[in-house]
């Protein structure tokens, strides 16, 4: 069986739709529905919350199909926060979650930023383990919510 096309993309704004489909349908098992949440308001408007903030923004494409996204934007001088990795449920451990994540790496030591920050559900499990598993730390909560916090500290960019 042929192996379906995989792009890694910039969003569009002719995607918008499809960005919060998939939001919805990767947090339906865990009984949040509704895009309008307020948690997801960054998403209302992508291109001033992470292009406009010094961040980025991808999609990974299959057949014109949305199945993953991830962005990440500055959090302070020296750090970019990571946010929305989404991988639709059909394609969760193929690998595209770290295809992203190596991506938006790259585009953080591009950027000059040292340092990476995430916060996620200890109640996702596997997104906690995904984290760990490519070098990121748990560090204390600065928002004392009941979220996970990670960072990572990068190596320097490198160009070839």
């Amino acid at each position: 069986m042929k192996q379906p096309e995989i792009t890694i993309r910039r969003f569009a704004v002719d995607d918008y739709d499809e960005v919060k489909r998939l939001n919805d349908l990767v947090f339906a098992p865990l009984g949040i529905h509704g895009y309008s949440a307020d948690r997801f308001k960054d998403l209302d408007d992508i291109y001033t919350n992470y292009y406009d903030n010094n961040g980025e923004f991808l999609l990974v494409v299959s057949n014109s199909k949305l199945i993953g996204m991830g962005g990440l934007y500055r959090y302070d001088i020296n750090t970019c926060k990571l946010k929305r990795m989404r991988i639709h449920p059909d394609y969760q451990r193929s690998g595209l979650g770290k295809r992203i994540l190596i991506r938006l790496e790259q585009f953080a030591r591009e950027t000059n930023y040292i340092r990476i920050v995430l916060r996620t559900s200890p109640k996702l499990e596997s997104a906690c383990l995904f984290y760990e598993k490519n070098g990121y730390s748990r560090i204390a909560n600065p928002d004392g919510d009941n979220l996970s916090w990670y960072e990572k500290i990068l190596e320097p960019y490198q160009s070839a």
